[in-house]
């Protein structure tokens, strides 16, 4: 799914799966906001559904993260935690400094030191 906010030149995010053998990988391009917040939670939903014991959610390339963004990321992980499956979030340098800020880092198992 690729979304456009028509008048801004910025991109809205793209989700694409990559899965691999068993593991079920959403990869997130783009803005996140609160324009498609949405759409971002029932993709995290639908990639931990799938997974049987670990899921990622590949976030390097994402450009853009707001708030709405880590209340997605909040209840992707405690629906997979209510499905017994590990979410590995791979995040880009302002995801994590988001996920930093708000004190989620170590929610989320992200290293203090690639801050």
């Amino acid at each position: 799914m690729d979304l456009f906010y028509e008048g801004l030149r910025s991109r809205l995010g793209t989700f694409r799966r990559d899965d691999r053998p068993d593991v079920p990988h959403l990869v997130v391009d783009g803005d996140v906001d609160d324009r498609l917040v949405d759409d971002f939670t029932e993709a995290i939903f639908k990639t931990v559904v799938d997974a049987q014991s670990t899921a990622v959610l590949d976030l390097t390339g994402v450009t853009h993260f707001g708030a709405n963004g880590i209340g997605a990321l909040i209840t992707g992980r405690a629906l997979a935690h209510d499905h017994g499956v590990d979410l590995v979030v791979e995040p880009s340098p302002i995801v994590r400094r988001v996920v930093h800020i708000v004190g989620l880092a170590d929610y989320f198992g992200l290293a203090r030191e690639h801050a």
